[in-house]
């Protein structure tokens, strides 16, 4: 999908390699230029080292490349798993007030890293930690966010502290003040504060998503009915 695809290989991923990942492309002078960014600047092909621009050592190594191949092949079923458990948990909590499942638009389709949904706070007069912690009551391993924070929130902007002893770029490059902090993005701000989300994985069984599912409409009832 697009130009270049990149894919994380580590340990919480679909499939792993320890760490590492990939990044696929149909186009040879794209892909001559991410090996070369993703291994100092340096041509493998014996010309030399005279790096055209600077870049990283992102290089993975010979064994995770091989851990990743093999696990490639088992892509397609975990996959497919995945979509189906996930779907299934949909649809058994779809309609339940105050609570919106994991979105996935017409004609497309989820691998759920994980399932996300979200949770009205003035539906259930409940907050989202509140929810969240009635449902882990029922013996669900739910958890609230996603992230805690927005990344522009973290100190290392806030601050303009990317680096020791230094306000490198912002007092370097781009001339102008660059204010960050809470408020930026409120949308995403609103998502992140009542949004909860659930471990799935192509080993659950169906017996497993519909009692994940009947807690959740069973804490969502309760507190809708206290309204």
């Amino acid at each position: 999908m697009g130009d270049l695809g990149c894919f994380s290989l580590n340990d919480f991923k679909h499939i792993s390699a320890g760490d590492a990942g990939m990044v696929l492309t149909n186009d040879d002078e794209m892909a001559d230029r991410a090996q070369l960014y993703l291994d100092k600047g340096y041509a493998r092909d014996g010309s030399g080292r005279r790096p055209p621009f600077l870049a990283f050592n992102y290089r993975p190594s010979e064994l995770h490349a091989a851990v990743a191949i093999a696990q490639l092949r088992k892509l397609p079923g975990i996959v497919a798993e995945r979509n189906r458990l996930g779907d299934r948990l949909t649809a058994k909590i779809a309609g339940t007030k105050g609570v919106f499942p994991h979105k996935v638009l017409p004609d497309c389709k989820s691998s759920y890293w994980f399932y996300m949904g979200r949770m009205d706070p003035k539906r259930l007069g409940v907050s989202r930690d509140d929810f969240v912690a009635a449902v882990a009551a029922e013996g669900v391993p739910v958890g609230g966010g996603y992230i805690g924070k927005m990344v522009y929130e973290y100190p290392v902007l806030t601050e303009h502290h990317a680096y020791e002893h230094s306000n490198y770029p912002w007092d370097g490059i781009y001339g102008r003040k660059i204010p960050y902090g809470a408020g930026m993005c409120p949308v995403a701000e609103e998502a992140e504060a009542t949004c909860w989300r659930l471990g799935i994985h192509e080993g659950m069984k169906e017996d497993e998503i519909d009692a994940t599912a009947a807690a959740i409409a069973k804490v969502a009832e309760y507190y809708a009915k206290e309204m």
